[in-house]
């Protein structure tokens, strides 16, 4: 019997067994029935409305999802785009699973080290490069690399165009790959498509996906670093130039100071005639303006390093500033060439400092005769120290006046300082002039140029 008929009958307080005779007690029984079929044809088409409704929804939901997160790998797509395009350095997107198949298949042939197998196999780190694929890159790589077509950069490697040293330096992509790895920064010599090289350095990184890395689409960063190199090299020299500089102002200020405690300690200790005395006197006296001449240097340069050091703009006469100091000197000629006095604005004792300077510098490094002339043009004044020295090589003329920089003394004369020139220029420049050097065929030129008084750039 139908489960629902038995159910019904129950529920009537019928037997399942023995179904009533009576036509009347069926009637109700089957009015029940026939309630319940069309209950649950209502509830089977409601419900398949309802699925059909929310199936209808979830399409378009999904959709909508869809459509929402396309829009969304668009977005990102693009400003990776506009951000790969604009950044400043050079930036390749690199393709390296046909790489990655090579590599599979050394592993199948036995290969456990890839280091090994390429020390023993150069050759092959040629045809790996060959199959790493060039998928984009920005603007930058041309002015790092220079002007070519965008298309002849595209696509496979041309392994054939490397160098040793730039095919060298592939390796460590490789070996990265074949570790797993995901970034690797390394330096090497970069080669331009004219040839030439520079120092460069590589960031190469792979995007993450889960668990591993995808090398379809490495990103290569190349930077050139010559103005860090030259940088680092003129801090080595600077770092060797003060080194050099303290070992010598040690010495300066040592033989002058051993003089004066020597011959004070003989004039303290013994009995000493007059003309004996005197010269010792003398020595002492020397002695101490020479120490005297570095320490002020040394003051100087450090007041102009921290910014501190003023001159003054007053006018003077050259050749009353000159003739003392040359008198002092002894055996160097004066000459002047036009008006006389000559009057310069500046300050005198600088002017004095950069002088003596000059005739320390000649006497060291010059030839046996020196001279000094004095002339005034173009609103100028002039005072130059002369030698009949031989002119200064190019490399050595150009650097003469960086700080520290010392030149091969004359026999019998101590290193300097180095510093002498760099000040004496930085005075010069301070008072609106300069300090040049020039050979002019027979002397070799140190002048010193200020701005003239008035009245004498009306005469002249």
């Amino acid at each position: 019997m139908n489960r629902i008929l038995a159910r019904q009958l129950r529920r009537l307080g019928l037997s399942t067994e023995r179904p009533p005779d009576d036509l009347e007690v069926w009637r109700p029984l089957l009015a029940q029935v026939a309630a319940a079929y069309e209950d649950s044809d209502r509830g089977r088409y409601l419900l398949e409305r309802s699925m059909e409704i929310s199936s209808r929804e979830m399409r378009d939901l999904n959709c909508e999802i869809e459509e929402l997160s396309n829009r969304r790998v668009e977005r990102s797509e693009q400003h990776y785009r506009h951000q790969f395009g604009q950044l400043p350095v050079a930036a390749w997107e690199e393709d390296f699973r046909r790489v990655i198949a090579g590599f599979e298949e050394l592993q199948r042939d036995g290969v456990a080290e890839l280091g090994g197998y390429f020390d023993e196999h150069p050759g092959e780190i040629a045809r790996f490069v060959s199959l790493v694929e060039v998928v984009d890159l920005n603007a930058a790589v041309f002015d790092l690399i220079g002007h070519c077509e965008r298309e002849a950069l595209l696509g496979p490697v041309d392994a054939s165009a490397l160098d040793a040293d730039s095919l060298g330096s592939w390796r460590h992509e490789f070996e990265a790959i074949w570790k797993g790895e995901g970034h690797v920064t390394f330096e090497f010599t970069g080669q331009r498509l004219d040839g030439s090289r520079f120092p460069a350095a590589l960031h190469w990184t792979a995007s993450r996906i889960q668990d591993a890395y995808d090398y379809s689409r490495v990103m290569v960063v190349v930077i050139d670093i010559s103005d860090r190199m030259a940088a680092e090299e003129r801090m080595r020299q600077l770092v060797k130039s003060k080194d050099e500089f303290l070992a010598t102002v040690s010495h300066e200020l040592r033989t002058p100071l051993t003089s004066v405690l020597g011959y004070a300690e003989v004039l303290r200790g013994s009995e000493v005639d007059d003309a004996d005395q005197r010269a010792m006197l003398a020595t002492i006296a020397d002695q101490a303006a020479d120490l005297s001449n570095i320490v002020e240097d040394l003051l100087v340069g450090a007041r102009a390093d921290l910014g501190q050091l003023d001159v003054d703009a007053t006018p003077f006469d050259v050749f009353d500033l000159v003739r003392p100091v040359l008198h002092s000197c002894g055996g160097v000629a004066l000459e002047c060439t036009g008006l006389a006095p000559a009057i310069a604005i500046g300050d005198s004792a600088r002017v004095r400092q950069i002088l003596r300077n000059l005739l320390s510098n000649a006497e060291r490094y010059g030839g046996p005769h020196r001279m000094v002339t004095v002339e005034a043009a173009g609103g100028m004044v002039s005072l130059a120290v002369c030698d009949d020295g031989p002119p200064l090589a190019l490399d050595v003329a150009e650097r003469i006046f960086d700080r520290y920089y010392r030149g091969q003394a004359q026999s019998g004369w101590p290193g300097s300082v180095g510093i002498g020139l760099t000040i004496s220029r930085e005075l010069a420049q301070m008072m609106d002039g300069d300090l040049r050097y020039r050979h002019d065929g027979r002397w070799s030129r140190f002048e010193l140029s200020l701005p003239a008084a008035a009245a004498l750039r009306a005469a002249v």
